[in-house]
Formats: C-alpha cells, sequence, structure tokens
C-alpha cells in the first residue's frame, strides 16, 4: 500500500494537470494531447508541491494523504466534466517515426536502470541542498526551516538545519519529499523518480509544440531526440536530485510556448507560458533573471524593431544614471532590497555581486562548447541558425524577420547568449568555467529551447527555399506557354 500512495501522489496531480490543461486549450489541435501531458505533469506536480509547503506552513504537518485525496476529486470532476475525447497521441506514418520512438523508449529505459543502479550516489548541489532538505523533511515529518552556518551557531539549540544554500527556493525538495512521504519513509528511488518523469514529460510536450508548428512527426520525434539525447541532460536523471533539469524543463517549454503565443496569439499558449516562468523563479535563484529576460522579447513581439531601440535606449539612460549620479538602492517585491553601481550590485536573493572583468574565461568555455561532448553539436548549431537570421537583416534583407515569432525568438535567444557572457565573463561566476563545475549545467538550463529554436530556423528556411522554387518552376512554365 505504501508503494501505491508513492504512485499516487505522482500521477494524480499529473493527471489533474493534463485534464486541466486540455480542457481549457480546446483550440490547440496538432500535438493538443502531448502539450496537455507534458506540461501538465510540471503545473500538476509543482501544484501539489505547493500544497505541501501550505499545509506544512499553517498545519504543521506533513501528512500526503490530503493532497493525494485533493487530486484525486479533482481528477474524476475533471473527467466528469470534460468534453474531450482520448484520441491518438502520437500520428506514426512510417518506419522512421517507429524507430525513433525505439530509440527513445530505449535511452529512456537505460536512464531508468541507471538511476535505480545509483541509489544513494547524488552531485554535489543534489546532496548537499535539494535531497538534504527532503530528506529532513520526510524524517522529521515537518518543515522545518533552514539557516546559513553563521546564524545556526548563533542559536544551536533552535529547531533550524544549517544549510550553505538556505536562500533556495523550496520547489524542488519538496517535489522529492512528496513521494517519500507517501511512502512512509525516505526512499531513493520514489524520490529520484520525479526526475525521469520530468524527462519524459519535457519530452512529450516538445513533440506536441512540434506538431503545433505542423512538423511531420518523424521529425518532430528527431527533434525530441535530438534533446533527450544530450548527453548532460541525461546525467541529471541518471544521477538524481539537481535541480538543473525542472529549470530546462521549465525555462525552455515557457520560451517554447512563448513563440506559439507569439505567432497565433492563443491564449491557452499564452497563459500556460506565463505558468511555467513563473515557476522557473520558483525553481532555483537565476530563475527570476531568466523570467526577466522574457521582457525584451515580448516587447520584439508587440512592438518589433522600434520598441526593442526603445527599451535599449531605456536601459542604456539608466545605466548612465547609475555612472553619473552614484550608486542607487531600493527595494523590489520579489527581488527585495537591492542596491547597484558600475562596479557592483545586491539583492537579497543573491548578496553581493562584484562585476570584475574575469580572465582566462574564453579557452576553457570554447572547449566546453565545442570540444567536450556534454552538448554534442550544439553550440555549433546555434551559431549557424544565428548566422541565418543575423546576416540577411545584416544585410538589409529585414523582410525575412518580418514575422513577429521570428524576432521574439531571435530576440530571446540573443538575450539569453548575453546574459550568459555577462555571467561568465563580468562575475565570480567566471572561476566556475575556469574550473569547468557548473558553466555546462548553467547553459544547458536553455538547451531544449535552443534545439527547438534551431529546428523553427532550419523548417522556416527549408519552407521559404520550396516557395522559391516552386515560383521559379511557375515562372518558366509561364514563359514556355
Amino acid at each position: 500500500m505504501r508503494s501505491v500512495h508513492a504512485a499516487l501522489i505522482i500521477l494524480a496531480p499529473w493527471l489533474a494537470g493534463t485534464l486541466a490543461i486540455r480542457m481549457k486549450s480546446p483550440k490547440i489541435e496538432a500535438g493538443r494531447w502531448s502539450i496537455a501531458i507534458g506540461y501538465g505533469y510540471f503545473l500538476g506536480t509543482a501544484t501539489a508541491a505547493a500544497l505541501l509547503w501550505v499545509q506544512g506552513t499553517l498545519g504543521g504537518s506533513l501528512d500526503p494523504l490530503p493532497i493525494t485525496g485533493i487530486f484525486i476529486v479533482l481528477c474524476f470532476g475533471l473527467i466528469w466534466l470534460s468534453p474531450i475525447r482520448i484520441t491518438r497521441l502520437l500520428g506514426l506514418p512510417n518506419l522512421l517515426a517507429l524507430l525513433l520512438l525505439a530509440i527513445l523508449a530505449f535511452r529512456i529505459g537505460s536512464l531508468a536502470l541507471e538511476m535505480g543502479q545509483n541509489g544513494l550516489l547524488h552531485g554535489w548541489d543534489a546532496a548537499s541542498t535539494w535531497m538534504y532538505r527532503a530528506r529532513v523533511w520526510v524524517e522529521t515529518e515537518e518543515l522545518v526551516g533552514f539557516v546559513g552556518s553563521t546564524q545556526w551557531l548563533a542559536a544551536p539549540e533552535s529547531s533550524s538545519f544549517a544549510l550553505a544554500a538556505s536562500q533556495y527556493p523550496p520547489l524542488v525538495s519538496l517535489i522529492a519529499a512528496l513521494p517519500s512521504l507517501a511512502f512512509g519513509e525516505w526512499h531513493e528511488i520514489w524520490s529520484s523518480t520525479p526526475w525521469m518523469l520530468a524527462y519524459i514529460a519535457l519530452g512529450v510536450a516538445l513533440y506536441g509544440q512540434c506538431r503545433v508548428w505542423q512538423t511531420p512527426t518523424p521529425v518532430a520525434l528527431f527533434v525530441v531526440w535530438l534533446v533527450l539525447s544530450l548527453p548532460l541532460l541525461g546525467s541529471q536523471v541518471a544521477v538524481a536530485g539537481y535541480a538543473d533539469l525542472w529549470m530546462a524543463a521549465c525555462l525552455s517549454l515557457a520560451f517554447v510556448s512563448f513563440l506559439a503565443w507569439t505567432r497565433d496569439r492563443n491564449r491557452s499558449q499564452g497563459l500556460i507560458a506565463l505558468l511555467m516562468i513563473a515557476m522557473t523563479a520558483f525553481v532555483k535563484m537565476e530563475g527570476v533573471i531568466w523570467a526577466l529576460l522574457f521582457i525584451p522579447a515580448l516587447i520584439a513581439a508587440r512592438w518589433s524593431v522600434k520598441g526593442l531601440l526603445i527599451f535599449a535606449g531605456t536601459i542604456s539612460a539608466l545605466l548612465a544614471m547609475v555612472a553619473f549620479l552614484g550608486p542607487f538602492e531600493g527595494e523590489v517585491p520579489v527581488l527585495g532590497r537591492f542596491a547597484i553601481s558600475t562596479v557592483s550590485f545586491s539583492t537579497d536573493l543573491t548578496g553581493t555581486v562584484e562585476l570584475v572583468r574575469q580572465e582566462g574565461v574564453w579557452r576553457p568555455l570554447l572547449v566546453h562548447l565545442f570540444v567536450f561532448g556534454s552538448m554534442h553539436l550544439l553550440g555549433l548549431a546555434v551559431l549557424i541558425a544565428l548566422a541565418v537570421q543575423l546576416i540577411p537583416a545584416a544585410l538589409g534583407e529585414a523582410r525575412g524577420m518580418g514575422a513577429a515569432w521570428q524576432l521574439a525568438g531571435l530576440t530571446w535567444i540573443v538575450t539569453m547568449c548575453m546574459a550568459l557572457y555577462a555571467l561568465f565573463f563580468w562575475t565570480p561566476a567566471g572561476e566556475w568555467v575556469r574550473q569547468g563545475t557548473s558553466v555546462n549545467r548553467l547553459i544547458m538550463q536553455m538547451t531544449p529551447a535552443f534545439v527547438f529554436w534551431c529546428h523553427l530556423v532550419l523548417m522556416d528556411n527549408l519552407s521559404k527555399a520550396r516557395s522559391t522554387l516552386c515560383i521559379d518552376d511557375e515562372r518558366k512554365a509561364a514563359e514556355k506557354a
């Protein structure tokens, strides 16, 4: 029975999230069930974790039985009220699609086996932060607090636990705690299972979004394979516990839904994008920054290049004010108190970050991107896609960038690359590149989005090439006639 309850606490929120998205997204036709299943897992799981946090904060108890009951009742209610019919998730028109599906199944199965064999093996951040907090909550059955070592030493008799990264958001640890709480004791495999399901849900959601863009089924499955075969992404499942897989899924799926909204103005896609963007802020601290970086892309989608120029000019003017008028201090609801100058900035979340030019970063960064195999050939693919998009615009052939989704997508990709440049070359995070520690994990957080965008650029240019050939054939036929 304990294993049944652990399975229910994982599957019931997933089913509820799937049905809720499908009911609220009747206008999403192609890939509709894949989108609902993929996104439904993340939104349902985050909702269950949020309910656990509310229960632990207000009631002091971490009994998952009421949460399971709520989602089971919700599932029955959604099924009863749902006017939809369950149709095929995948159309498999040929042997290539079947082969790709078999390869994906083998990949997922091998990672699941490796995850089970690793058992107590976790990476550094997983063992010291995410899984550590989850295990403490499971074994104490209370949502105990975590403080820095200095604060704990000042009051060791308190009920708090010491944790170097005590400021990290609790969402991922709550997700890991839920299955073990339902099981009745800490269980490594059950608490690692959400990572495997997140990996699968990411692939299913990407497939559905590819179908929204009318990508043929074999190509859509190939895009999913390109993402799920990334070695570093797979390592996040085989050695479960890191939060970067969740960030990669939430951030990338937010971007994919955002692009669909910019093209079709589909309210369902827009709402899903907003929810996924909000989730990024609760996964890791950098999620707040990644969420804010959607603003330039939104401006590009709504007001095109002119809006971007106004936005860039405004930011430049504000930076000039900081340079000439001295440091500024204030308070923002999400970030708390902040201070900014030309040489540093600080917030309650990040602490003080000195802006200093980092030396010796280029060489190891290029090695990680283009020599090592953590990302396959993704770095080269992104460079080629950027050239395909930017060179025609630089030569004055901007008509190809007329679509809102194209400009918004390019803006988001360039903005994220600029943010990584600023992080690695102007903050102490440059040491992570030189030591080869978390550099790849930070880049991995946006790799599914990069793959999907490269696929859109390729498909769009192939479509334009076919259109040009058809026009040329028609012209030749007219001349012969």
